[in-house]
């Protein structure tokens, strides 16, 4: 069974024929931090300032990034209230990922996976936090009309 380490070190950027490739996720995570900088105002080199010392190429340091500079920003939201909560809960959902790469992706709810308790951070494990995270990255849901 993969963990979630795994899973997010096949998303790694990679070198091919001289190119840099990106899997979609990462594209999903510079797009929504670009979004982050242009909303909330932020001065060129903002991001490579909050990705210091960080590997672009590594999905987990941007993961890293991304709840960083989700933190950062955090009080400056002037979001539509189900905006707000979707920020609140893609910012829920990144410490909880980061929190447990190591962890078996639940993705099976007819497998017992630990014998704890069910508690309310072992029911937000099961299902794929990748692909909820990567759902909330979607910028138009943010976006007022």
């Amino acid at each position: 069974m993969n963990t979630y380490r795994d899973e997010l070190q096949k998303l790694n950027s990679y070198i091919e024929n001289n190119k840099l490739k990106h899997s979609i996720f990462s594209i999903m995570i510079y797009k929504f931090l670009f979004w982050i900088k242009t909303r909330f105002n932020k001065k060129d080199g903002y991001i490579d300032f909050m990705s210091k010392n960080r590997d672009s190429t590594n999905i987990i340091d941007m993961l890293n990034v991304l709840y960083d500079i989700i933190i950062d920003v955090k009080e400056q939201i002037d979001l539509k209230k189900e905006a707000i909560d979707k920020f609140n809960e893609l910012e829920e959902l990144l410490l909880l990922l980061l929190n447990n790469l190591d962890c078996v992706i639940r993705i099976n709810p007819h497998i017992i996976y630990d014998e704890e308790d069910e508690n309310e951070e072992n029911n937000k494990l099961n299902g794929n936090l990748i692909h909820k995270i990567e759902n909330l990255l979607s910028i138009e849901q943010y976006i007022e009309d």
